[in-house]
């Protein structure tokens, strides 16, 4: 499952990595591209790819939702046994692929999430990645490293299993141990962007932040509510009496 969002120059040969590698190491795959409202001409190259191939699937949207819309409606509509998400920049290694399923089937976990330890981005988008990183840590009290990195391998039953909004791609993992599925890490490759430019803006780091206490409180009090409203009203009583 790939979401695509202007991204025409690198989408032939990334399709073409990808069928290599699938070929040797599957029986049957297919690879869902999620086209998010595109403008630069990858409708028509995604298309050309499913004349091509007709194991090339795409879902096009008629606007710009977003990366976790595009990546529900992939995970939702994926028919495979396994279900793979990555980057359609072509910075995601295909050839990570079997690797994380042996990660996956070796250790009996629901999902194994990629871990761009060495990453080829620009200095500021990894400052930005690495504090936001730290940060999940700490308030989700987690030791994965890599919340952000698209490419992950998932049991058909953990994909479905997934629902996003608004910026929540990047809580896949905590949202599936909530939910009681194992969840894995390993080191992946991350590779230098070929063509075009990263979506990533600063413009996203507020939505990122009001994600990321939408996902800590549920954490902490969506098995317990009345901790936090019980105490909430107590505090209101106890002002309204006051005054």
């Amino acid at each position: 499952v790939l979401p695509v969002y202007n991204e025409r120059d690198n989408l032939r040969r990334l399709f073409e990595e990808l069928r290599d590698v699938l070929v040797n190491q599957f029986a049957e795959w297919e690879v869902v591209f999620v086209d998010d409202g595109s403008t630069d001409g990858s409708k028509q190259r995604l298309r050309e790819l499913h004349s091509e191939d007709d194991r090339v699937r795409v879902i096009e949207f008629a606007a710009n939702f977003g990366q976790s819309a595009a990546l529900d409606a992939g995970l939702q509509s994926a028919r495979g046994e396994l279900v793979v998400t990555m980057d359609s920049d072509g910075q995601n290694d295909p050839n990570d692929i079997p690797r994380l399923v042996e990660a996956l089937e070796s250790n009996s976990y629901d999902c194994v999430v990629g871990w761009r330890r060495n990453r080829n981005d620009p200095l500021g988008k990894r400052a930005a990645s690495a504090f936001a990183a730290r940060l999940r840590q700490l308030l989700l009290e987690t030791t994965l490293h890599d919340y952000g990195c698209t490419l992950k391998v998932f049991t058909q039953e953990a994909a479905h299993a997934v629902h996003l909004n608004g910026e929540m791609h990047r809580y896949i993992p905590p949202l599936l141990s909530w939910r009681g599925f194992d969840v894995g890490e390993i080191e992946v490759n991350h590779r230098e962007r070929r063509h075009g430019q990263t979506k990533y803006s600063w413009e996203r780091l507020p939505k990122g932040f009001l994600d990321l206490l939408n996902v800590w409180f549920w954490q902490k009090y969506s098995g317990r509510p009345l901790h936090i409203f019980g105490g909430l009203g107590i505090l209101s009583g106890v002002v309204g009496f006051a005054g």
